[in-house]
């Protein structure tokens, strides 16, 4: 009998294992796409991941390259959406580049024997930045919403080509994040040519993570780098040197993105005087800041203004929060949170034919635009078609 209850019991929990089994659902992050390059004459493997607001909006996003993916996408996806939804960095594309000849594609040419006959090929870096500005970057633009500002992530080799972009006199991209740099390439190339490049001061952003144990030899070279800039631009808000001194070559890669993406958008977030303050004309301005500095309009996000709007509705300055509400409408037209949260306004202030208005107007902005969130809207409503009822 025992036995039986032992084996029926067995048989349960693998019934109830399999249920769960059945009803799991896969958690995906991003997606793999292949481009036929002519530059390099090859198939070449991509991975994409979309800020979770991209599939229901109209938004724009700048966009973060990120060589190695193979082992460097998902840490860093992880990162970016962390930071955004935190509002210390913008909502950002990351496009991930996987390897084929990971030295060749990496490294500028070298003179240095060792080194030619150690890696399989070297050499392509021209070629490989001459791909990705003339068909992955114009790819990306043609498939997504891309602002125009473009940031390289790059790890030992990958920080190697990074800078060697950075120095070249037509840069791909705006800013690097670069960790463990490969800065001795070529008998040191790159650090001989620092001191003279360095001389008219610091052209873009660049963060420099380096690891205390790092290969030997490496970590020198790195603050031999480093000290370049430090010599002309001590005080520079567009460089930074990151020593991680518990960290191997590899593994301060997460921690280096991380701290270099919110170096490279430092100042992002709303700073707290501007907030406590909660005047729409400082939004505005500080927004019109980070236009400038980044080269492309930076809207005030949505989430900034309701936000502001709801600061304003919780101390019952219900004109003023609804104002401010409706500057969404003016941003963001197409999105029903834009209605919705003007509604949601009028509803707190006790205007409740008003805030009806707008949650229809919230509906059928969801309708148009397939939102997944369309049955929350249509229950707002009824909620408020009830108590209407009720009176």
């Amino acid at each position: 009998m025992k036995t039986l209850k032992a084996l029926i019991s067995i048989l349960l929990l693998m019934i109830e294992a399999t249920a769960i089994a059945a009803g799991a659902q896969p958690i995906t992050i991003g997606e793999r796409r292949s481009i036929e390059s002519e530059v390099l004459g090859e198939t070449r493997e991509i991975h994409v991941w979309r800020p979770t607001s991209y599939s229901a909006s109209e938004f724009r996003y700048p966009v973060l390259y990120v060589l190695d993916a193979e082992s460097e996408f998902l840490h860093t996806v992880a990162a970016v959406d962390f930071l955004s939804s935190t509002d210390q960095i913008p909502e950002t594309i990351v496009i991930g580049i996987s390897n084929t000849i990971r030295s060749r594609d990496l490294t500028p040419p070298s003179d240095n024997k060792e080194e030619t006959a150690f890696w399989p090929a070297v050499g392509g870096a021209e070629n490989f930045r001459r791909f990705l500005r003339m068909e992955l970057i114009p790819l990306v633009d043609n498939e997504f919403r891309t602002e125009p500002y473009r940031s390289l992530r790059g790890n030992s080799f990958g920080g190697l080509f990074a800078i060697n972009d950075y120095m070249s006199g037509d840069p791909v991209f705006d800013a690097v994040i670069v960790a463990s740099p490969a800065v001795g390439w070529n008998y040191r190339e790159l650090i001989k040519r620092a001191p003279a490049f360095f001389e008219d001061g610091i052209p873009r952003p660049i963060f420099v993570g380096a690891a205390g144990r790092d290969f030997p030899g490496n970590l020198e070279g790195i603050e031999e780098y480093v000290q370049a800039m430090e010599t002309v631009a001590p005080d520079s808000r567009l460089w930074k040197f990151a020593m991680y001194e518990d960290d191997s070559h590899y593994s301060l890669a997460f921690q280096c993105t991380y701290d270099g993406l919110r170096f490279v958008f430092a100042g992002w977030q709303v700073p707290d005087d501007i907030a406590v303050r909660a005047q729409f004309a400082d939004f505005e301005r500080h927004y019109a800041g980070l236009s400038a500095r980044f080269g492309y309009t930076v809207k005030i996000p949505m989430l900034a203004i309701i936000r502001l709007g709801n600061q304003l509705l919780r101390e019952k300055r219900w004109s003023e929060g609804i104002t401010v509400m409706r500057r969404n409408l003016e941003l963001y037209p197409s999105q029903p949170e834009s209605y919705w949260h003007v509604g949601d306004a009028y509803l707190l202030s006790g205007d409740f034919e008003a805030a009806r208005s707008w949650f229809v107007k919230a509906v059928d902005a969801a309708e148009a635009l397939g939102s997944a969130d369309l049955a929350d809207y249509k229950h707002s409503l009824t909620e408020l078609d009830s108590k209407l009822y009720d009176q």
